[in-house]
């Protein structure tokens, strides 16, 4: 009952893959500088290849205004996966990024077959993990604060809600909900951005919060400064004997943006031991606020212009034979006959 009610409101499951091509064709002409890549494979009926059908196997797709926002959002991609679960079977692959005020921003999108659990097939991915350097996934080894303080998890985790309820849509359904929710994104951001710079705040609420947080835990620190260039310096927390935490020495260093703590250098923003340390010698401390939490920069990664794409009814279809259910094969659906 629930796939009829779908089918009724969004389409057929199998025409929907009919549509796909012509969609993602017309994206590419509304919303220039966009790219897909749809991969299809042989159709194979009693062990004969039919020329008049293709079997669906990937569609990799992005939208120009999405790849844009890498100028000026965290230095980071973290892609993850989740199940279709219509009609046909797949996996929704997503490369997410984030932006200043720690809002996940989808950039890129993929459908590909369910997870293969083939033991070789299984070992090669470890292996080409393993191959990878800790520095670029792990943030034990982060030295250079590239990851901004995030787990592997961190981001992936949000990104059910990203499509939350699409997943069991057809197909071109699906890809159309990725342009339309991003849109919602964008103009909804911007908004924010440019009411927030209207009132002249220059860095986004999330990050004033932070600082604000830890410009109370500073006043509990102590400090020695080491250079007359103020540089250098020691900062020691008070033990707080309910908690029993604290009562540690850190080096600050703000002219590197350090702090032996790490967290200055992962978050990329003065942390309680350098805020302390910049109160100490009376330096604003947002001088050591890295240029994605601005609101400038929020602004510049919502800027990119959209257009609407009208209506499916426009999309010209092949009319030389009909997609039936006995076509239907594997985990995907066939479509008909498109170039690889």
């Amino acid at each position: 009952a629930k796939q009829k009610a779908i089918s009724r409101d969004f389409g057929d499951w199998e025409d929907s893959y009919d549509l796909l091509p012509g969609w993602l064709d017309r994206m590419l002409k509304c919303c220039h500088g966009s790219a897909y890549r749809l991969e299809t494979t042989d159709y194979v009926s009693n062990n004969v290849v039919d020329a008049h059908f293709r079997m669906f196997r990937r569609v990799f797709w992005t939208f120009r205004p999405a790849c844009d926002v890498f100028n000026y959002t965290k230095s980071i991609i973290q892609i993850d996966g989740t199940f279709l679960y219509g009609k046909y079977r797949g996996t929704l692959l997503i490369a997410i990024t984030q932006d200043g005020n720690a809002r996940v921003l989808p950039i890129v999108f993929a459908i590909v077959e369910v997870h293969n659990r083939n033991v070789d097939i299984c070992g090669k991915i470890c292996r080409w993990i393993d191959g990878i350097l800790l520095q670029k996934w792990s943030l034990a080894h982060d030295e250079e604060g590239r990851r901004y303080g995030h787990m592997t998890k961190n981001l992936s985790k949000a990104m059910n809600k990203i499509l939350k309820g699409a997943c069991n849509l057809p197909i071109t359904t699906l890809v159309k909900c990725t342009y339309v929710r991003l849109v919602e994104y964008f103009v909804q951001r911007l908004g924010q951005a440019n009411t927030e710079l209207a009132v002249g705040q220059r860095y986004c609420s999330k990050l004033m919060d932070a600082m604000q947080n830890n410009q109370e835990d500073a006043t509990s620190h102590f400090v020695q400064r080491y250079d007359y260039e103020a540089t250098r310096f020691e900062v020691e927390e008070a033990f707080n004997p309910v908690t029993q935490r604290g009562g540690h020495t850190w080096i600050v260093v703000l002219n590197e943006r350090k702090c032996e703590c790490g967290a200055f250098q992962a978050y990329r923003y003065p942390r309680s031991h350098a805020n302390a340390a910049c109160a100490y010698v009376r330096i604003d401390p947002m001088t050591y606020v890295d240029a994605s939490y601005s609101n400038a920069y929020i602004k510049q990664t919502y800027s990119g212009q959209w257009y609407p794409l009208g209506n499916d009814d426009n999309i010209i279809l092949p009319t030389d034979l009909a997609l039936s259910l006995t076509k239907v094969c594997c985990v995907l659906k066939a479509v008909r006959n498109q170039p690889v």
